[in-house]
């Protein structure tokens, strides 16, 4: 599916830009993997190294494709990656990704967090074939403009958009995303002379749901691997960000109280930091 959020009619512009409350995003689930197709590390600035995962060498059918940021991204300027594709058709041409804030951030910078992602977009001879067109295999990179030493990024496929069930009344989701943990560095009295970038801790999701029975709604993940999907639409209205969370595996528990008192599912887990993707 194409992940990326369209382009905001300005005369929502306001209600885009407003507050979010909880009742405004809803949650899917995916019994499809997101696919991680390779990884792309920069060595310096327009340049980088693309390693492909060779468990996904070819997909038959053809998917779209995204970039996500794996770790912080510095840079100077806007990212442009061009990776060399052969397309479900046949043909050959360049999948481009352009990693840049959204449009309408206050912070204008192109220093992004872990978890920023981009539709790749579909090119033949310079004409753009993304509606029409998917990718069966990514073969090259080809260049990156901008970023700077140390940025990674990983090549994958979300699920498709058909493949997604709505979990219903969902009453709270909690994501503790990928984080690289402040380690200090003591030297003397002073207990913290350097503080450096430590291993991440294991990022997490905690979802809460009305419960109507064992047989649907939370109780279909327990012990699963999936991927969720959280889509958050203001005022019902304008679609403003997408997160996807792939490598989730929950444990699943109900509670059943006593008197009137709502009978609810919990379910908590562990997800995959390379595939976590949020596009916004």
């Amino acid at each position: 599916m194409k992940c990326a959020i369209p382009t905001i009619d300005e005369a929502l512009l306001d209600i885009s830009k407003s507050a979010e409350i909880g009742v405004e995003t809803k949650l899917l689930y995916s019994n499809d993997p997101v696919r991680e197709l390779g990884e792309i590390v920069q060595d310096d600035v327009d340049d980088g190294t693309y390693t492909p995962d060779k468990t996904y060498t070819a997909i038959s059918a053809g998917r779209d494709l995204q970039v996500v940021c794996l770790d912080s991204v510095q840079s100077d300027e806007q990212i442009v990656i061009a990776l060399g594709v052969t397309l479900d058709n046949g043909a050959t041409g360049s999948g481009i990704a352009t990693i840049k804030p959204s449009a309408t951030a206050i912070d204008d910078s192109y220093n992004l967090p872990a978890g920023i992602a981009v539709d790749v977009q579909l090119f033949v001879s310079g004409t753009d074939v993304s509606t029409a067109r998917k990718v069966r295999t990514v073969d090259s990179l080809i260049s990156v403009d901008g970023g700077a030493a140390g940025n990674k990024f990983a090549v994958i496929s979300c699920p498709e958009k058909a493949s997604y069930v709505t979990v219903a009344c969902v009453t709270n989701r909690d994501v503790e995303v990928p984080t690289a943990k402040s380690v200090p560095i003591e030297c003397g009295y002073d207990g913290a002379r350097w503080v450096k970038r430590g291993r991440s801790t294991p990022p997490k999701l905690d979802i809460k749901a009305n419960y109507s029975g064992f047989g649907d709604g939370l109780p279909r993940i327990n012990g699963q691997r999936v991927t969720v999907m959280m889509e958050t639409r203001k005022d019902d209205k304008v679609l403003t960000e997408r997160m996807i969370i792939g490598g989730y595996r929950p444990e699943v528990k109900i509670a059943k109280p006593d008197g009137d008192a709502k009978a609810e599912a919990s379910a908590t887990g562990m997800f995959e930091s390379g595939k976590f993707a949020v596009f916004c």
